[in-house]
């Protein structure tokens, strides 16, 4: 992870509760991808993400019960989606290119 005076710090997991607000999803933080990409930017107001948890350019940014994930129970897709991130999650790049799956 790198703060905002640029120092680099070595980590297991990061989590970041941000509140509830359905019409601007992740409205207040600032989420940087590579090379410096501004989710919001990408998103362009219009929030994607493959399986409501990763958006191409965020490798290391999983959401949970993100965009495109309104149906079933919460519950349910919150431990789903946390088996996902924790055990497979981390080798989709081995299986496809994310870019190509935003709308899935």
């Amino acid at each position: 992870m790198i703060d905002s005076s640029s120092a680099e710090m070595p980590d297991d997991a990061v989590a970041r509760v941000t509140g509830f607000k359905a019409e601007s999803y992740l409205s207040t933080p600032r989420v940087q991808g590579r090379d410096g990409t501004d989710l919001h930017r990408v998103w362009n107001g219009e929030p994607t993400a493959f399986l409501g948890m990763m958006t191409p350019g965020f490798p290391n940014f999983f959401m949970m019960y993100g965009p495109n994930t309104n149906g079933g129970t919460i519950p349910y897709t919150f431990e789903a989606q946390g088996r996902w991130i924790v055990g497979g999650g981390a080798f989709l790049d081995l299986l496809f290119d994310p870019a190509d799956a935003t709308s899935v």
